[in-house]
This record gives structure tokens, C-alpha cells and sequence, in this order.
């Protein structure tokens, strides 16, 4: 069997990782121009929240996703799952940019745009599970958490590029036309990684884990599941919060404030986030990642109620100092994360385990913060309640991370 070479290795999934979120970031970002576009209702929130919803297809699709390419991988090796995936990642963020909209071929606009975004999902849940093991493998030991930090860069710098492309949108005299252009642009970076997993050798799978059937895998580690779903939700969350929700959220609050100034100060502090997951990845390597990880969630839960509180303010300089406390706490959690997963799993079956896990924990509590957050604020209209939900979910993360926990 040929061993890959890490760098290999690396830049093959950092690729992937990048265009994968900078997928998930765009659609996000540029929401507030496509949701008039596929939805035009007289209510802009609900034009938000009909649009916002169709991050939650996820829910459905991206598990079908992970257990279909974490199975594929189990049995024939990660390099053949990697590069179905990555080609599938690829060719649906194309497609999103060609969609007519509403105006030009009715109600089949938001139909092709669901469905488009539901097979995404299958795709993009299959590349991040598999690619992310596929490193850890190929990782010293010691260095786990400085490799999840790394790869964790990948994932800003996807997010960082959509947030650049979402401000020339919005600043662009025409965001209703240009939104499309940075869809096109996915395919450059996905024809880099294709070539780059075409020099990956095949290691397949060893012929007995193809015997045990995959609800099996799953009823065994049903414990280890739950954990990474709850955990996951929370390291999701804490992006989608801040650089999500807050760019529409606070111009409505504060109309003084625009949605072309949040997005300018995305940029911002996701280079600041750089910065941030290179420290703390050097810093939990030499700790323990659970009890790094908890006592990032617990602080998030203590002080999430007061900081909305905060967000009352039309201060640019308090809804900054909001934003940026969630973005630490949200850096500091997830900079260990790759390495906690990598460590808590073992054997073949962990790409199953991983993807469904973590498949199940991104969409159904995380990326699905945004519509969560847009509901409770438009049925209580009150600050207080998107803060109690996330209050709720950082208890929860606090709790997997201690309750009966490993020695990570």
C-alpha cells in the first residue's frame, strides 16, 4: 500500500474545506439580495427567513450525504470519496449562479433552487468528514491540534473570500445582477483540488469492516454520536451568530447602520480569526481538549444575555465589542475541535460516525441558527429570545464536553 504524502494530504483537503465553506458563507452572505430574487413577498422578514430556511435543507440532505461518502470511504478508501465529492461541491455552486429567478420562470425558480442546494448538501457533508479524518491520519502525534487549527484556517479563508465577494456585491450598483459572479468562480478553486486528489494513492479499507453493516456502527457508538452532535451544533453556531444573523439582523435594529459596513467588518475579523485559531492551536496541544473546549461554552453561557442586552446600543463600538466576544469564544472552541473528533473515534468506522455526527449537529442546531434566531425574534419580537436559545445550546455543548467524558 503507497502512504500519501502529508502535504499531500493537507492541501488536497484544505482546498475542499475552503470551497466547501466559502459555498456555505456565500449563500449566507448574499441572502439578503437572493431572497427578493426567488421570493418575492410584500414581508422582507419573511422573504429572510423563506431563504435563510433553505440553509436547513441541510437537516435532510447533508447526513444522507455523510453516511453514503462515510460509507464509501470506510469500504474503498478516502481518495474515491474525495473526489466525488469535491466534483459534486463544485458543479452545484455553479449551478446556483445560472438559476433564473422568480421573475423569469416562476415558482420553478425557488423548485430548481431547493433542489440544487439540497444536492450540495449531499456532497459537501461527505467532503468535510472524509477530509478532515484524512488528515488527522496523517498527522504526528502531539500535533493534532495545531493540524485542526491549520485546517481551520482553510475554512476563514473560504469565508473570508465570500465575505470579500459579498461587499463588492452589495457595494456594486447592481447586487441584484452581479450576485451570481461569485458562484461562477467556485470552479477555479475546485479544479486545483481535483488535480491535487488525482496524485492521492488508493488505500482501501480493510475487507473486514466491509461485514459490518453501517446501523450497526452506528447503534455502538450512539454515545460518542450525541456528543458530536450537540458539540458540533455549538462550534457552528458561534460563526453563524456574528458574521450571519448580525448582518441583517442589526441594520434592522439600527437602520443607521448597513449591511454593506457588516460585511465590511467581516472581512475584518475573520482575518482576525487567522490570528486567533494559529494561538490557540499551539495553545490546546498542550492541554486538554475537552476541558479547553467546556469552559469556552460555559463562558459563552454566562455572558450571552447580557451581551444581547448590549446590542440595544446603536454604538458601532458595542455591537464591534458584541461581535468579537462571541468570535473569541467561537475561535477558541473550535481551534482543538478536529483533534477532540480525531482522538474520541477510532478504526474505519470513524468516517461514518463522524460525518452523520457532525452532519446532523451543523445543520439541524447550527447553520439552522440563522432561521431559528429570524423566528424567535419575529414571534417575540425581543431580544432576549434568539440570546435564550443560544444560552441553551452552550449549556448543552458544556455539558457533552464533561459529562462522562474521555481523557482528550
Amino acid at each position: 500500500m503507497t502512504k500519501n504524502k502529508p502535504l499531500l494530504v493537507f492541501w488536497s483537503g484544505v482546498i475542499g474545506n475552503a470551497l466547501d465553506h466559502y459555498d456555505i458563507a456565500l449563500y449566507a452572505l448574499l441572502a439578503p439580495f437572493i431572497a427578493p430574487i426567488f421570493f418575492p413577498t410584500d414581508d422582507y422578514i419573511v422573504q429572510l427567513i423563506l431563504a435563510y430556511g433553505l440553509m436547513s435543507t441541510g437537516i435532510i440532505t447533508r447526513p444522507i450525504g455523510a453516511f453514503f461518502f462515510g460509507r464509501m470511504a470506510t469500504i474503498y478508501g478516502p481518495k474515491t470519496s474525495l473526489v466525488l465529492t469535491l466534483s459534486g461541491v463544485a458543479v452545484t455552486t455553479l449551478m446556483i449562479g445560472l438559476i433564473p429567478g422568480y421573475n423569469e420562470i416562476g415558482l420553478y425558480a425557488p423548485i430548481l433552487l431547493v433542489i440544487i442546494r439540497m444536492l450540495q448538501g449531499v456532497f459537501a457533508s461527505g467532503e468535510h468528514s472524509v477530509s478532515m479524518l484524512f488528515i488527522m491520519e496523517n498527522v504526528k502525534n502531539g500535533n493534532h491540534a495545531k493540524a485542526s487549527s491549520y485546517y481551520l484556517i482553510s475554512t476563514m479563508g473560504g469565508m473570508m473570500i465570500a465575505s470579500w465577494a459579498a461587499t463588492w456585491v452589495s457595494s456594486s450598483s447592481n447586487p441584484e445582477y452581479y450576485w451570481r459572479y461569485p458562484f461562477f468562480a467556485s470552479i477555479l478553486t475546485a479544479i486545483v483540488g481535483l488535480i491535487l486528489r488525482s496524485l492521492l494513492s488508493v488505500a482501501p479499507a480493510p475487507t473486514a469492516s466491509k461485514q459490518e453493516t453501517s446501523m450497526e456502527t452506528i447503534k455502538i457508538n450512539r454515545g460518542k454520536l450525541l456528543r458530536i452532535i450537540i458539540v458540533s451544533s455549538f462550534s457552528h453556531m458561534t460563526y453563524v451568530v456574528p458574521f450571519v444573523f448580525f448582518n441583517s439582523f442589526i441594520p434592522l435594529l439600527h437602520p443607521n447602520i448597513t449591511q454593506t459596513d457588516m460585511l465590511l467588518q467581516n472581512s475584518q475579523l475573520l482575518m482576525l480569526d487567522v490570528l486567533l485559531l494559529l494561538i490557540c492551536g499551539w495553545i490546546t496541544d498542550k492541554i486538554s481538549y475537552s476541558k479547553w473546549m467546556a469552559s469556552m461554552s460555559f463562558a459563552l453561557f454566562l455572558t450571552i444575555i447580557p451581551a444581547f442586552y448590549l446590542l440595544s446600543s446603536p454604538s458601532m463600538d458595542t455591537i464591534v465589542a458584541v461581535r468579537l466576544w462571541i468570535i473569541i469564544i467561537g475561535v477558541a472552541f473550535v481551534a482543538p475541535l478536529k483533534a477532540w473528533f480525531f482522538k474520541m473515534l477510532s478504526g474505519q468506522e470513524k468516517y461514518l460516525v463522524l460525518g452523520v455526527g457532525y452532519a446532523i449537529g451543523a445543520e439541524f442546531l447550527g447553520r439552522s441558527t440563522t432561521v431559528i434566531c429570524w423566528f424567535l425574534w419575529y414571534k417575540f419580537a425581543s431580544l432576549l429570545a434568539p440570546a435564550i436559545y443560544i444560552c441553551a445550546l452552550s449549556l448543552a455543548a458544556t455539558i457533552a464536553l464533561t459529562y462522562k467524558a474521555e481523557k482528550i
